[in-house]
This record gives C-alpha cells, sequence and structure tokens, in this order.
C-alpha cells in the first residue's frame, strides 16, 4: 500500500471514531436530560407539598394568635369553652380550623396505619406524599421510641 492510501485509512478510523464518541456523548446527554426532568418533578411534588405545609403552619399559627388575643382582652379564658370549639361535633364558627385539624388526625391515623403493616418511613413517605421528616414526627408523636424497640417502621 501506498502512504497515500495509510493516511486515507487512518484518517477514515479517526472519523469512524469520532462519529462514535458523538454518538455515546449524544446518548448520554439524552439519558441526563431524562433525569434532570425526573429530578425537576421530584422537587417540584416536594416544592409544592412544603408549600401546603407553609400554609398549614401559618393557619395554626394564626389560630393560635386569635386565642391567644382572646385570652388578654381582658376576660379569664374559659377553658371548656376552649375544648368544645376544637372536640365538639359544632365546630362552631371556625370550621376550617376544626376540618384542617380533622385532615391532620386522618392523615396521622393513616401513617400509623401504614408502619402498623411494617412499611419503612421512606415507603410511608413515598405513599401518602409527605416529607420524609414529617413522617418521622407523627411517627414519634404515637410515643415510641427506639429505646422501646417498638418501631416497626424504623
Amino acid at each position: 500500500m501506498s502512504p497515500a492510501s495509510w493516511f486515507l485509512l487512518l484518517a477514515l478510523a479517526v472519523m469512524v471514531g469520532c462519529l462514535a464518541v458523538c454518538f455515546l456523548i449524544f446518548t448520554r446527554q439524552r439519558d441526563l436530560w431524562g433525569e434532570v426532568n425526573q429530578l425537576k418533578e421530584i422537587l417540584q411534588a416536594f416544592i409544592s407539598i412544603q408549600e401546603r405545609n407553609i400554609i398549614e403552619l401559618r393557619t395554626e399559627i394564626k389560630s393560635m394568635g386569635g386565642l391567644a388575643r382572646e385570652n388578654h382582652v381582658g376576660r379569664p379564658a374559659d377553658r371548656n369553652q376552649e375544648r368544645e370549639s376544637f372536640q365538639g361535633d359544632a365546630p362552631g364558627k371556625d370550621s376550617s380550623i376544626y376540618a384542617e385539624s380533622q385532615e391532620k388526625a386522618q392523615r396521622r391515623r393513616f401513617v400509623w396505619e401504614l408502619a402498623d403493616q411494617g412499611l419503612s418511613m421512606e415507603e410511608i413517605a413515598r405513599r401518602t406524599q409527605l416529607p420524609l421528616g414529617q413522617v418521622d414526627v407523627i411517627l414519634n408523636m404515637r410515643g415510641v421510641t427506639k429505646e422501646s424497640g417498638k418501631n416497626p417502621w424504623r
């Protein structure tokens, strides 16, 4: 073979190698964009859950502030009336707060039921779409600690 044909063969091999590398880069980039989009969806879901939690907390804080203002107006707080407004069948004028507390109680019971079934905290968080930390707090509210050894969710 002549030197010119060796050079052409070498140039052809380099071009094929470059095309193979470009193809690998393109496929990896496409896979990474898919992963980025999945992470973006997960983060958006997490943000919406956190925004919902912030709204719930603000509502609780407002309701607690309202109770504190009522109690400091100059009349003594009527504890029985306060208990009835949160525990009675007729929630009174703050029915939205009552409904939210009922919703939280149902969510808490659901988390506890899943824990009783032996699901891990991660699985409970995934099924309930709650943050992992919130699931941990709910499970700890039950009064079961690591020391007692009664923690099927860990």
